[in-house]
């Protein structure tokens, strides 16, 4: 046992995951073989009250009816909190690939009306269809701003005689030039000053 309140409590922590994993797979069984089914804000007393029928609960001393009842919220919320985090990245997608236009002006009220349409959507909650609004919003311009810089490196390989396909690997001389390139649109005075002996 421990002589600190930091041992102290990691011993308690100790005994109680050991509690725990001493009845975990018996109440397992008894929840899904009498198929109980209880959200995540259940009161205590009625998730007594719902497992106090069955003989192997009514056994259990009241510390271990308490634990598994903590154990039992906890997997629950888990589990929701899944299944929304599931819903938030469809929704997302759906915006993102149903609407022409996506920018950070839109507005929930502009897409509920879509949202509700959808069966699979409908019950989504509104800070969960706010926080796919976000996620399409945000992927859009990710999207853009890969396909800008995307288009300046083909447009810098175009203007240098490159090839879109199976392109080599870029030399120091590639570079120069390409930021020869670059200068003399700028009216550097230092533009096309390569030697002989670079060229080469």
């Amino acid at each position: 046992m421990g002589s600190t309140p930091h041992e102290f409590f990691e011993d308690y922590v100790r005994q109680e995951k050991d509690l725990l994993k001493h009845h975990k797979s018996s109440f397992k069984q008894l929840v899904k073989h009498n198929c109980i089914r209880l959200g995540s804000d259940v009161a205590f007393e009625n998730f007594k009250a719902a497992l106090e029928r069955h003989e192997w609960y009514l056994e259990q001393p009241d510390n271990i009816k308490v634990l598994l009842y903590e154990y039992y919220v906890y997997k629950i919320k888990h589990k929701e909190q899944e299944r929304e985090s599931k819903m938030v990245k469809a929704i997302a997608e759906f915006l993102r690939k149903s609407l022409a236009k996506l920018c950070k002006d839109t507005q929930l009220d502009h897409v509920n009306a879509m949202i509700d349409e959808r069966p699979d959507f409908s019950s989504a909650r509104p800070e969960l269809r706010y926080k796919a609004l976000e996620m399409a919003i945000k992927e859009v311009a990710r999207r853009e701003q890969s396909e800008s810089s995307s288009y300046d490196d083909r447009s810098y390989d175009s203007r240098l005689g490159g090839k879109s396909g199976g392109r080599k690997v870029p030399t120091k001389l590639h570079y120069r030039r390409r930021d020869e390139q670059y200068s003399r649109s700028r009216g550097s005075p230092e533009a096309g000053k390569t030697s002989v002996r670079e060229e080469r």
